[in-house]
């Protein structure tokens, strides 16, 4: 019996026992066969402090030291619902900070800076995932997301030369790498505003080598989100169009669709649409992704949280979009950012 755990409970009929893991997951154990199963994705941000069944057996209520409930199905631990507890936002903040004072680490950065994001502390954001890209070394496979967010924050916030510098850090650490997810968040640092300096092919290879990379893995919906990207970038628009529909099939065909996901690469296709003349389908699809990424969506499905990252990701692309469809009708009255030039 693992011992990394701080709370347990045993199901009604005594069939299985439940195991919160000081992570913030939870497993089911099945008493008679003793296998083992992680219910789904919906982890608590920090250690589960209680957790308890239904009297019929079917859900599973579970209490995180950051003051969320989760409810989910007892067998898949699917999401049903998540509730506040009481705790205020505010404390989730302190937990998190109580927890970097005591044991700091990049993750406990990162779900920091997630939260201050959620929030629109931006500036506090930004220090966070600067902190957790530091502590977590160009090697981790999440050094370069966390890059990610911490310049694209800078750059939303108005900071362009910061921006413009930091982004080719980003490409000096991570050109030859061979994570996937690395060179992904690092293609996706380059290209997230138009360029046309020199190094704008190197940040399309890193795309491509995210491809290649992640090829029959959850990951390359995501990468070809960021290929699609280059080739727009490239002027290849038809050849953009492909790679993004692939994307939209992969995401569809997932076990998680990620609204997010779809609403940026609507988006980009309506952009090439535009670019390649053919203005009805471009205006049709460009209305369907203002749609779906109106505040407060989108959402995302395992936790039903504000996926505050693809709507970063969005906007960023919604300035430049405005440029290109000037008699358009924009629900979204005030972009987060501005376009940013070089």
């Amino acid at each position: 019996m693992p011992i990394n755990h701080d709370r347990h409970v045993m199901s009604s009929d005594a069939s299985a026992l439940f195991i919160g893991i000081v992570n913030g997951a939870v497993d089911r154990i099945e008493i008679d066969s003793g296998n083992r199963l992680r219910l789904g994705p919906a982890k608590h941000l920090l250690r589960i402090t209680a957790l308890g069944c239904s009297p019929d057996g079917t859900q599973l209520a579970t209490i995180g030291a950051e003051g969320i409930v989760k409810i989910r199905n007892a067998s898949s631990g699917q999401l049903i619902r998540r509730l506040d507890s009481g705790t205020s936002n505010s404390d989730v903040i302190t937990a998190l900070t109580d927890v970097i004072e005591r044991n700091p680490k990049h993750t406990t950065y990162a779900l920091r800076g997630h939260e201050n994001g959620r929030r629109r502390n931006w500036k506090a954001a930004a220090d966070d995932f600067r902190m957790a890209a530091e502590m977590a070394g160009d090697s981790h496979a999440a050094s370069a997301l966390h890059s990610l967010y911490h310049i694209l924050i800078l750059a939303t916030m108005g900071d362009n030369e910061a921006y413009w510098r930091l982004s080719e850090e980003v490409l000096e650490r991570f050109s030859e790498t061979q994570s996937a997810s690395n060179a992904l968040s690092a293609a996706y640092t380059g290209l997230a505003f138009p360029r046309r300096d020199a190094e704008m092919s190197k940040f399309a290879h890193l795309a491509d080598t995210s491809c290649e990379l992640s090829e029959d893995t959850p990951g390359h919906k995501w990468a070809l989100a960021v290929q699609g990207l280059a080739r727009y970038r490239q002027e290849r628009f038809e050849d953009a169009i492909r790679i993004l529909e692939e994307s939209r099939k992969l995401d569809r065909d997932s076990t998680e669709p990620r609204p997010g996901l779809e609403g940026r690469n609507l988006l980009l296709i309506a952009m090439c649409r535009r670019k390649l003349g053919q203005t009805m389908q471009a205006s049709v699809q460009l209305k369907q992704a203002c749609e779906m990424m109106q505040e407060p969506n989108p959402r995302r499905p395992a936790t039903g949280e504000w996926d505050w990252g693809n709507w970063l990701f969005f906007h960023v692309q919604y300035s430049e979009a405005k440029e290109l469809f000037p008699d358009a009708e924009w629900p979204i009255e005030h972009p987060l950012v501005d376009a940013i030039r070089q």
